[in-house]
């Protein structure tokens, strides 16, 4: 059964209206930006775009992976995918004093179908970028980004501007679909090691410090799809899933016979994005077919407490934390386009959307740079004035079930570094209309 069956059956199935999930939304406030015109970039891939991740590692932080997915049908069904690196600049037009965004392809190969890209989130300057790619065909591929000089440039694949993705392994772990993946968060003292899901519900994990990538775990944990598997930033041992039945889950990877917790009742359908808070601790989201995004307290170990939650339409198929401003999510919306949003005390705000895209908004990522800088290096210009983007939230609170009372996480949200002037770009993918973008929130240039 093809992996994205899911799309349709989305469509014929929902039972739940916006309008009706306005009455269990809590803390909406909605702030979107409109005005001025916004800077970005964009291009088309050749198949079905569902993936965009800007590279975490200096000096390649304007690199930006995306992949694609295409289902050839028929008697016996194809599931063909492209692997890209692209660079990013600004673009300056001298006559009017205006900068745009231009986007550069630097590499493209023919794979399987991708279904997840993630890059190696620490930095290790005694060795390459990494890029893990989650395949239609069972398979984990790993890339490294290298010089194209020093590459050993394979027949499938075309590079220009001195870089190249060279595979590096390609390892069946599955007889099913590999939907997900993510990376342990380590500072590489450890042995590298990926977690996987699959289509038939269960979770992997390899271990890749290996010449040859090692399952060195496997269980089922969901009835259906596995959509999505995210370790906890702050405890390497705790994995999180979430699948087609509904249930988020945690996992103990000491000993993954049963579940930490298993929760059967908050989302009404299928939760399809998990991601731990990489700047507060016990603090996670997740997205749902449902079109709420949700944010949990995971201090009570067995039970975790929602402490918000906000109906973004459209199905909530990815999500991803900001690296430096912990209040701030971007979030990709499938039939509602993109949204970017902040987190504080028990709200959830909109505070921009992004509606560029013509078709299901999957993909998305933050470019981890600070890209005012980067450019005032390049063209001379002084930055702008430095009043802060951000401003310093109020702890987060959850209403204690068992005593009562109402507690105040210890952990403050930090104030967002930006200036009214220097602003961040996000890479996001929309998959039908097989386009790629680029473009500049104005949430960070305006002060919020």
């Amino acid at each position: 059964m093809d992996g994205y069956r899911f799309l349709r059956k989305y469509r014929a199935t929902s039972k739940i209206s916006s309008n009706e999930l306005s009455g269990i939304r809590r803390g909406l406030s909605s702030r979107e930006i409109t005005g001025s015109k916004r800077r970005m970039a964009r291009v088309n891939l050749i198949g079905n775009a569902d993936a965009a991740e800007f590279c975490p590692c200096d000096p390649y932080l304007n690199i930006v992976a995306a992949a694609s997915y295409t289902l050839q049908e028929g008697d016996q069904p194809v599931r063909l995918g492209e692997l890209y690196l692209f660079s990013v600049h600004k673009l300056s037009n001298v006559s009017n004093s205006s900068t745009n965004l231009t986007l550069k392809q630097v590499y493209h190969r023919e794979t399987s179908g991708v279904f997840d890209l993630k890059w190696r989130p620490w930095t290790d300057r005694a060795s390459n970028p990494c890029l893990a790619q989650a395949s239609a065909d069972g398979t984990l591929r790993l890339h490294t980004l290298e010089e194209s000089e020093n590459a050993a440039m394979s027949s499938s694949s075309s590079s220009s501007s001195g870089l190249n993705l060279r595979e590096i392994s390609s390892t069946q772990i599955s007889s099913s679909m590999c939907l997900y993946v993510d990376w342990i968060p380590s500072s590489g003292s450890e042995s590298p090691q990926v977690a996987v899901s699959h289509s038939d519900g269960s979770l992997s994990v390899i271990d890749v410090g290996q010449a040859e990538p090692e399952c060195i775990s496997s269980w089922d944990a969901h009835g259906f799809e596995a959509w999505v598997v995210a370790y906890d930033n702050w405890k390497p041992q705790i994995l999180f899933s979430g699948g087609d039945d509904s249930q988020f889950c945690c996992w103990d990877l000491r000993d993954t016979q049963r579940p930490v917790f298993r929760d059967r009742r908050t989302h009404q359908m299928g939760v399809c994005s998990i991601q731990s808070s990489p700047l507060l601790e016990n603090v996670l989201v997740t997205g749902s077919y449902d079109e709420n995004i949700r944010v949990w307290d995971l201090r009570m170990t067995y039970k975790p407490l929602m402490q918000a939650e906000l109906g973004l339409g459209g199905g909530v198929w990815r999500l991803k934390w900001h690296h430096r401003d912990s209040g701030l999510l971007l979030a990709a919306c499938m039939h509602n386009g993109f949204a970017v949003a902040r987190v504080g005390g028990a709200e959830i705000e909109v505070l921009e959307r992004y509606e560029e895209h013509k078709s299901l908004a999957y993909g998305g990522s933050w470019y981890r740079g600070d890209w005012e800088q980067s450019w005032s290096r390049e063209t001379g210009s002084s930055p702008q004035s430095t009043d802060l983007a951000g401003r310093m939230l109020e702890g987060l609170t959850i209403a204690g079930e068992e005593t009562g009372q109402t507690k105040a996480l210890e952990e403050k949200i930090p104030e967002s570094r930006g200036s009214r002037g220097s602003t961040c770009l996000v890479a996001t993918c929309s998959f039908y209309d097989k386009a790629l973008h680029i473009w500049e929130p104005k949430t960070l240039a305006s002060g919020f």
